[in-house]
């Protein structure tokens, strides 16, 4: 029928589009063809489109990025890559340190830190891929000595080190000689 005021409220495939793939609101809909959110209500139900509860969370992920906006807009350091690399990296804080000085989730921050992308890790001198090369080429040290160096209280700290070490492009030394005379 030409000449229906909102013929996009009668195109099932569009109206399915806005409001399930895209996950628009019906206001939203309404909004961006001008008409009333009980007119796109009415036509989904007579399109057969199955509706959602005006109260229910729209997309997880939608809503986590407003939250991550609000936290760097509130908390300006969280912008600062600089500032948060010389934080866990070279002054080997833990996120969950840093986190309680910004006054927000430890969780939260790791997600900003990879944003970022900076790496996060539980030995944040293994993270410093400086200091990793002075300790293994520079100062000799074995893996095990810098993987302890590092804090590695465990079982395998050489291991640990050595997965650093892959991480930043550090070649390993020839094993043999020089390593038995230490």
């Amino acid at each position: 029928m030409p000449g229906r005021l909102y013929d996009n409220l009668y195109d099932k495939v569009w109206l399915r589009q806005q409001y399930v793939a895209k996950r628009l609101t019906m206001q939203q809909i309404a909004d961006k063809i001008g008409c009333t959110r009980q007119a796109v209500s009415n036509a989904c139900k007579r399109q057969g489109i199955r509706t959602r509860s005006r109260y229910v969370k729209r997309n997880a992920n939608e809503i986590g990025a407003r939250r991550h906006k609000a936290f760097l807009e509130r908390v300006p350091r969280l912008r600062d890559k600089r500032w948060l690399v010389e934080q866990h990296v070279k002054k080997h804080r833990s996120l969950s340190d840093i986190a309680a000085e910004l006054r927000i989730h430890g969780s939260t921050l790791g997600k900003i830190f990879r944003t970022h992308g900076i790496l996060v890790g539980r030995y944040p001198r293994l993270l410093d891929k400086e200091w990793l090369r002075q300790m293994y080429v520079v100062e000799r040290l074995s893996l095990e000595q810098i993987g302890r160096l590092a804090g590695h209280t465990g079982a395998v700290p050489g291991a640990t080190a050595r997965r650093y070490m892959i991480k930043h492009g550090i070649p390993r030394r020839k094993s043999g000689g020089d390593m038995r005379r230490q």
